[in-house]
């Protein structure tokens, strides 16, 4: 039933509803909670940060990822670890804390290397190469930006490819 609830969250997510996404999610974490399954927890957590994210409330989105980040650690949920670090790598991006933005998607990266998670690691390359371009730093961008294409090329994320693409053009053109 944890799973379940959670994919019914999930549906009204994508679909742009979040408070029927948040009410499902919160119910899935207490009966998660209530019966122990550290997993569904720890997804719901995340979930639920995603969509404090989504709104913009990155206090509260920050809390419910570094609390998730914490079971997805005791648990050695290594994919959980990955894409949680990157959630909160991006919420510091967007607060323009490019430093600590950096610390968390680097050690994204190397999780997601680690278990040979292609879409993580291609995703916190292109995030690495955003934060580069932002301070200016435009041939790190480029390297990142160029490692993150040939990963999502090769697993044929075209949407991330078209971004990545642009990405490169528009910091060239600043050249």
């Amino acid at each position: 039933k944890v799973a379940l609830l959670n994919l019914i969250g999930n549906c009204f997510f994508h679909q742009g509803n979040l408070d029927q996404a948040l009410g499902h999610y919160k119910e899935s974490l207490d009966l998660a909670r209530e019966i122990n399954d550290k997993e569904g927890e720890a997804a719901n957590l995340g979930n639920i940060g995603l969509i404090y994210r989504t709104r913009g409330e990155l206090d509260k989105a920050l809390e419910y990822f570094e609390e998730g980040l914490k079971i997805d650690r005791e648990m050695n949920r290594k994919e959980g670890i990955a894409a949680t670090l990157g959630n909160i790598g991006l919420i510091y991006q967007t607060r323009g804390e490019l430093d600590k933005a950096l610390k968390y998607h680097e050690e994204a990266l190397r999780v997601s290397k680690e278990i040979g998670y292609k879409e993580g690691e291609a995703a916190n390359l292109g995030n690495i190469g955003l934060i580069y371009a932002k301070k200016g730093e435009k041939e790190k961008a480029l390297f990142y930006f160029n490692r993150a294409l040939e990963i999502f090329k090769q697993i044929g994320a075209q949407r991330e490819i078209v971004i990545t693409e642009n990405n490169i053009r528009k910091l060239q053109k600043e050249k």
